[in-house]
């Protein structure tokens, strides 16, 4: 079993050899390491340069976002199977082993993953919710890719691994935007075949990293994939069971992008005419009502409601975490 990691590599020279050290460290080693340099404008590709290690490779290209880079890592590779990781993330040593034997002992699957942990800049690391699962250990086929989604998606940019056949035979489409372009992969493959999945932290994500595209970039609109969810339920298909999660996951992110655009565009009209054209499922009708008022309330009315529900909400849940969108 052979295995290429990929990195897409963007103006991360502050983390790349951290990221590349992770890879060193794998307690079963890949085969070969692809960096697609993305256009970079910082030293991160000479700092790749001056690793001397035989499975190092560097290609190079013009900028074109982190899903055109992995997906010419993927033709690239000569392995069985393809790992992704992130320049600014880092895999535990036993990541790839433990993918592995996901493949091992689930044939069926086309691609898998572990959860992950968020290294928080106060030194916390936090493992990431994901809607169906415990942070009991547990490893198999997830049951409904879809339904594990509504809080942290299960799989992750820097802790999935496919089979390199299994890309090459759904061929998949790359993002027309950058932000969601992790999300634009995960549901075509999802939607092709079974996801294996071990529930023990093997990667993790560092919040203190600069220039994360979450971050820093607000799509105002649909996001690509929801219209590429959308026209998957639209179409006749053999298995339809996992069609209500599909519905609540469009429902999900097409309210997380009404909230960025009131929040951060701050474009009133615009959510109301996303509020309008958006098709709540039951999980999520309290959301949509909040988001609703928010949008067409006076501003000073919302704040006054936000800081009175804020209130409320520590009075009768003091031990309450965190609203997880």
């Amino acid at each position: 079993m052979t295995v290429s990691a990929v990195i897409p590599l963007y103006n991360k020279a502050r983390y790349i050899r951290r990221a590349l050290e992770s890879v060193f460290r794998q307690t079963h080693p890949v085969d070969e390491i692809i960096v697609v340099d993305d256009g970079s404008t910082d030293d991160g590709p000479e700092i790749v340069r001056a690793i001397h290690d035989p499975r190092l490779r560097l290609i190079t290209q013009a900028n074109a976002g982190a899903g055109i880079a992995r997906d010419r890592g993927v033709r690239a590779a000569h392995s069985e199977f393809v790992a992704f990781l992130d320049a600014d993330d880092e895999w535990a040593p036993e990541f790839v082993a433990r993918v592995l034997s996901l493949f091992r002992d689930f044939p069926a699957a086309g691609i898998a993953g572990t959860r992950y942990a968020s290294c928080r800049p106060d030194g916390d690391v936090v493992n990431l919710p994901i809607s169906t699962l415990t942070l009991a250990p547990w490893r198999g086929i997830l049951p409904d890719y879809f339904a594990a989604s509504q809080q942290s998606p299960p799989l992750w940019s820097s802790a999935t691994m496919i089979r390199k056949s299994t890309y090459e035979e759904i061929n998949p489409q790359a993002s027309p935007v950058k932000l969601g372009e992790d999300q634009f992969l995960w549901c075509q493959v999802a939607m092709h075949t079974l996801v294996a999945y071990d529930n023990t932290a093997s990667a993790y994500y560092h919040e203190e990293a600069e220039g994360r595209v979450c971050s820093t970039v607000f799509y105002e609109g649909p996001l690509p994939f929801i219209a590429l969810m959308k026209a998957s339920i639209a179409r006749p298909l053999p298995d339809r069971g996992n069609q209500r999660s599909i519905r609540d996951f469009i429902a999900r992110y097409e309210l997380y992008t009404i909230l960025n655009v009131l929040h951060y565009s701050r474009d009133r009209l615009l959510a109301r005419q996303l509020l309008h054209d958006c098709h709540p499922t039951p999980r999520y009708w309290a959301r949509y009502l909040r988001l609703m008022l928010e949008a067409y309330l006076p501003v000073h009315v919302v704040h006054h409601l936000t800081a009175l529900a804020r209130h409320c909400r520590k009075a009768l849940l003091p031990s309450a975490s965190p609203r997880v969108w």
